[in-house]
């Protein structure tokens, strides 16, 4: 444990039994349906804004790259800079140290492991940023060349570690775009088209 941070694994039998919520239920679903598959686009295109796509290929513990984040994700919600981000990965906006953190999910659904855990970020997403207490779930899903990893996250707690770093105090990104947000490069997340409504 490291400030408060945290990552507690849980068995995916707790979404098989009806735990977690509605979203992660289909989302297991469908990968169980269609044996780890990537489903056609309108599959998850429903529940989409609340999904980040991430890249197969990575670093030993690090997170890989983000292809895709939905408006409203805990990613969206919690660096909502990344719209104003033309040249840098969304992944990069995260501290090394949390990209460390919650790298072994990723590894263990590459291997075509289901996860499911519980994630204490601490002092982790960094300066002016709060601490964060959320589940998830990591799934990968294969292509014809390669697979997609993709996390479902539901927040639990949300805590401001002083008043100077509560969230008034952030700039005004009011004029970011809504619907969902697809990062660079983005060819390889081309299933979901940019700025698609439901």
């Amino acid at each position: 444990m490291n400030n408060g941070a945290f990552c507690r694994k849980s068995s995916i039998s707790v979404l098989e039994r009806g735990g977690f919520d509605d979203t992660a239920q289909f989302l297991l679903r469908t990968w169980m349906r269609e044996n780890g598959d990537m489903p056609p686009s309108s599959t998850l295109m429903q529940v989409s804004p609340y999904l980040v796509i991430f890249d197969d290929q990575f670093d030993p513990g690090d997170s890989p790259e983000i292809l895709f984040f939905g408006s409203e994700t805990a990613f969206s919600s919690k660096f909502p800079e990344a719209d104003c981000e033309e040249e840098t990965n969304p992944e990069r906006l995260l501290q090394p140290g949390f990209r460390s953190h919650v790298s072994e999910a990723y590894h263990a659904a590459l291997h075509g492991e289901p996860v499911f855990e519980t994630i204490g970020t601490g002092q982790l997403l960094g300066p002016r940023k709060p601490t964060v207490i959320y589940d998830r779930l990591t799934l990968r899903f294969k292509k014809p060349v390669g697979s997609y990893l993709i996390t479902y996250s539901l927040e639990r707690e949300e805590v401001w570690l002083s008043s100077k770093e509560d969230p008034q105090d952030h700039p005004d990104y009011s004029q970011q775009m809504q619907g969902f947000h697809q990062s660079l490069p983005a060819a390889p997340s081309s299933e979901f088209r940019q700025h698609e409504r439901l």
